[in-house]
Parts: structure tokens; C-alpha cells; sequence
């Protein structure tokens, strides 16, 4: 968010003018740069399921869980812990 903030920066280079940014969405900022990192779960969460590493599906899955992907792809990450429920490391 630093370079989102670098055109509010007042003149006398005392900091951020926050009364620029009043309308600034920060939820809607962070949700879209986490969703950039969905694929990238998305592919270590379908690796752990063809492996069967439950460790690694186990960490793919906590860490995809963080960025909000069960609300972007609910299937998988059904899936996901149905296997992990078989793999014995729910």
C-alpha cells in the first residue's frame, strides 16, 4: 500500500496526508492482491491431492484458507480436506 499512498504525501515531506485517503477501500485492496496468490495455491493444493502428501496438502490448505480461497474455489478445497480426512492428517 506504500506506492497506493506515495501521491498523498505532503509537501513538506512530513508523512502521508490521510485526509486524501478517506475513501480508500484498504479491504477491497488487500482482498484483490491476496486473490493474486489463489492459483498459486490452488496448483500446491491440487499437487498435495495427486501426491497424497498430506503434510504438504495439510500446509497448502491453511496457508490457501488465509487468503480466502474456500469462498473463490469451494470444491477444492472440499476436496482437499476430504482427502486429507483419508490421509489421516485433518
Amino acid at each position: 500500500m506504500h506506492n497506493d499512498f506515495q501521491p498523498y504525501l505532503k509537501v513538506d515531506g512530513s508523512g502521508i496526508d490521510y485526509s486524501q485517503l478517506e475513501d480508500y477501500d484498504t479491504r477491497g485492496v488487500m482482498e484483490k492482491r491476496l486473490g493474486r496468490l489463489h492459483p498459486l495455491w490452488e496448483r500446491r493444493i491440487l499437487s498435495g491431492i495427486e501426491l497424497k502428501d498430506g503434510n504438504a496438502l495439510r500446509n497448502a490448505v491453511d496457508t490457501a484458507m488465509k487468503f480466502g480461497l474456500e469462498k473463490r474455489n469451494p470444491e477444492l478445497m472440499k476436496q482437499a480436506l476430504q482427502v486429507l480426512k483419508k490421509l489421516s492428517v485433518a
